[in-house]
């Protein structure tokens, strides 16, 4: 059997785009992770900072922000810290066909098992540097999410080539 050296370097451009895809795949959760913890981080912070300001406030001392005021934040917090770990979890899931429910490939156009169009996802546009006039993804639902109407603002990140 004789190797064709055309298809010893496509087989290694294909493995080298794999570990590319992988190596993207990983830095994009461990970002996440990051963004998790340091958000989880913040939260205890300010549970902490308001057991002190009601404990001030029950001596009649008022150096910190109010309870109402942290109450807001910590609101606020756990809102951005729900945010994170959605999209931490549909980062890590598998698509799924829309006409038959199977896991598909994450680079599949087409399902595999009834043949019907994958609708990429706003990652795969970020990844492979489309502009935003281009993504047909865009079209189609406003958010990343997937949800036309949940008005997320996570939209805006798979513009972003960092992301």
């Amino acid at each position: 059997m004789k190797l064709d050296k055309n298809d010893i370097l496509t087989a290694l451009k294909k493995a080298g785009d794999a570990v590319t895809q992988g190596v993207s795949d990983l830095r994009k959760s461990t970002r996440l992770t990051f963004d998790i913890s340091a958000k989880e981080t913040e939260l205890a912070d300010l549970y902490r900072e308001l057991g002190k300001s009601v404990y001030e406030e029950s001596k009649g001392e008022h150096e910190r922000l109010t309870p109402d005021a942290l109450k807001a934040m910590i609101e606020a917090c756990e809102q951005e810290l729900e945010t994170l770990k959605r999209k931490k979890a549909a980062q890590s899931a598998a698509p799924i066909c829309p006409a038959c429910g199977r896991e598909v490939s994450p680079k599949a156009v087409f399902c595999q098992i009834c043949g019907a169009k994958i609708h990429p996802d706003k990652d795969a546009c970020a990844d492979d540097a489309q502009s935003e006039a281009s993504c047909s993804c865009q079209d189609e639902a406003p958010c990343c999410c997937g949800d036309s109407a949940c008005g997320c603002s996570e939209a805006d990140d798979c513009k972003d080539p960092e992301n």
